[in-house]
């Protein structure tokens, strides 16, 4: 009788809760567990599943990053980790590792896309240089900038750069003062797309620095951020997972994601400011909440706009096969 084909560990996920890590996966429900500090080595700490598809592992350091490497006999190791960072300023620094591409996943600790750097503690900083932190790429306003400067500036080791994007969509100053002085009646999803193709368009050169830095990046880690961690930041995550074959839907999901971690409170004070105006949630949710159709209809917007996102990225950034390929070795190997 033949031997029924191994089950491949499938759609592995983890989350820290407290001082654990809970990791779950379908398929190999059996598989082994090894917890690691690096992503490039499962090392020897191995751990049995608590149930099927499913293990809690209580971290040795708390204060350290860990890597599960899940082991299914004939299949290779699958490696998954916190998407989110547990940090204790930002809410919304996230790592773009383990999303699948033709060539294989995209590597875990390479890049990390990350809201206002001005909220991270010194241990948040010292989080950040263990796990190798050596680019920054800072998107946000002088007007920005002014009221939290970032900590990562002057950091050993760490190279920062400015490249700042101001315009009335993503980085709403512009929008905001119009709605307050009754100029505007309403900024929706559609005008946050609108707005995303408008800083495609104006601010591709500023874009295309970052893909750059990424293609040359060495063996660091490299972040970039603006305020809210959803609007420059997400543009840049999705061009940057199209480029290495990373599917519409995931790149959805990855920009969805930071509806998951905006805090309710930073968000209600936002609604509290307009209604004093005595303007309604309804009429700025979509300058503060994300909402999938809106980076759906800016992809299609750029892709009727320039014929691809590739002939996008080569015609108007002017990004060359060499940095494709830079992108591709960094991102996924």
């Amino acid at each position: 009788m033949t031997e029924p084909a191994p089950s491949p560990v499938l759609f592995p996920h983890v989350e820290r809760v407290d001082d654990s890590l809970i990791v779950t996966w379908r398929g190999a429900p059996d598989a082994s567990v090894f917890l690691s500090e690096t992503p490039d080595d499962a090392g020897v700490d191995v751990r049995a599943p608590d149930s099927p598809g499913l293990a809690v592992l209580a971290l040795p350091d708390p204060t350290q990053r860990y890597f599960v490497h899940l082991f299914a006999p004939g299949e290779p190791f699958v490696v998954v980790a916190e998407r989110l960072l547990p940090l204790e300023g930002p809410h919304n620094v996230r790592d773009l590792g383990g999303y699948a591409t033709p060539n294989g996943p995209t590597r875990w600790g390479r890049v990390l896309r990350a809201d206002n750097p001005g909220r991270l503690t010194p241990s948040d900083v010292a989080y950040l240089q263990r796990l190798g932190l050596a680019t920054v790429c800072d998107y946000r306003a002088d007007r920005e900038t002014k009221e939290w400067p970032s900590k990562l500036v002057d950091v050993a080791g760490v190279s920062y750069q400015r490249l700042p994007i101001s315009t009335g969509g993503p980085d709403q100053t512009s929008a905001m003062e119009s709605l307050l002085r009754g100029e505007l009646k309403e900024f929706t999803f559609d005008d946050m797309a609108d707005a995303y193709g408008q800083m495609l368009h104006d601010f591709s050169d500023t874009l295309a620095t970052v893909i750059r830095h990424v293609a040359e990046q060495g063996s660091g880690t490299l972040l970039f951020n603006c305020s809210g961690g959803k609007d420059r930041t997400g543009l840049t995550a999705a061009l940057l997972l199209l480029m290495v074959g990373v599917d519409d839907s995931t790149v959805l999901d990855d920009y969805e994601l930071s509806a998951r971690y905006l805090p309710e409170a930073r968000l209600s004070a936002r609604y509290r400011q307009f209604a004093e105006f005595g303007i309604e949630k309804q009429a700025v949710a979509g300058m503060f909440e994300v909402r999938r159709s809106t980076l759906k209809r800016a992809l299609a917007d750029l892709r009727a706009r320039y014929g691809s996102v590739d002939a996008y990225l080569r015609d108007h950034m002017g990004l060359d096969d060499a940095t494709f390929a830079g992108v591709q070795a960094s991102l996924v190997g």
